[in-house]
Order: structure tokens, then sequence, then C-alpha cells
């Protein structure tokens, strides 16, 4: 999934956590994302089946503990971001 232009996290459905279907990559760039709230990629955006995440240019000033909780697929994190 590629977005831009985004002022939050887009939000996927709640799906079973055996469903191998979901979005396995996210690319988010030139958007207003200020802070990975704890737990919240897990809790309100569905995001567990991740596996690659790239922020470019999205205001990150904060990333709270245990912003990726949950998030044991998640193998490339790559955060461009400006404040």
């Amino acid at each position: 999934m590629h977005c831009s232009g985004l002022n939050a996290l887009p939000t996927l459905p709640n799906l079973p956590l055996s469903t191998t279907a979901g979005v396995q990559e996210l690319v988010v760039e030139n958007s207003n994302i200020a802070t990975m709230w704890m737990k919240m990629l897990y809790n309100e955006y569905h995001m567990s089946s991740l596996q690659r995440m790239e922020l470019t240019y999205c205001k990150m000033q904060t990333i709270e503990d245990e912003a990726f909780y949950d998030m044991s697929r998640l193998k490339n994190l790559n955060l461009r971001c400006i404040a």
C-alpha cells in the first residue's frame, strides 16, 4: 500500500490473526503523522501483518513506547521523517 498526503495512518479492516491476507508493505510519504502512538498500529490500524514499513517526510516527532507492539513480522523499517 502506497499513500501520501495523510494526517493519520490508514486503517485496515480487523482480520483474524490466522488470515494471511492483509497489507504486508506500507509506504507513506509527504504526510503529517506527528506521533506513533502506543500499540496503535496493532489495536486501531490492524497492521500486525506488515513486513515492510517506510515513512518518508511525515513530520514525525514522537514514537511512543510499544508503538510497534506485536509487529513480529516487521523485517524492514525505514523512517526518513522531518519535523
